[in-house]
């Protein structure tokens, strides 16, 4: 993908909008409205790109499965669709360990497609895993909530 060339095609694309969708009815000022349009109306500045060094690697979730820290449950994803060979970021990795660890809270200030979401979702998975394991995933966690009689 050419960003030049994907963000001149936005921009085209943006400009047939505006036309089609706010062209004045006389022809007059139809004319005028395109012209500026094409020619001396900026609608964006850029592309603007930013190049940022990649993550550092850390453990995988079958690392962290081997060493115990995550459920043997983990090892029932099929590969194609959760992948957990592949290495975490270390950021991940350690947010990972403190959470289900240490049982810590945390806070997670990473950029965008640093795998936040995974830093949340594998201890949370962990945590349902390990209440299947233990025979309590079917339990309510509080008093406030009764099953529904059979």
């Amino acid at each position: 993908m050419n960003p030049l060339t994907v963000s001149s095609r936005i921009e085209q694309t943006y400009r047939r909008y505006l036309v089609s969708t706010f062209a004045p009815r006389r022809p007059d000022l139809r004319d005028g409205f395109t012209r500026a349009l094409a020619s001396e109306f900026p609608l964006t500045r850029g592309p603007f790109l930013q190049a940022s060094a990649p993550f550092e690697s850390g453990a995988s979730i079958t690392d962290l499965v081997k060493s115990g820290v995550l459920a043997r449950a983990f090892e029932r994803f099929q590969p194609e669709t959760f992948p957990i060979d592949r290495p975490l970021y270390i950021h991940q990795d350690q947010a990972i360990r403190k959470a289900v660890t240490a049982r810590r809270n945390l806070v997670v200030a990473t950029g965008t497609g640093s795998g936040k979401t995974e830093t949340f979702l594998i201890p949370t998975l962990n945590g349902l895993f390990r209440e299947a394991e233990a025979g309590t995933l079917v339990q309510p966690s509080c008093g406030h909530f009764r099953p529904p009689p059979d």
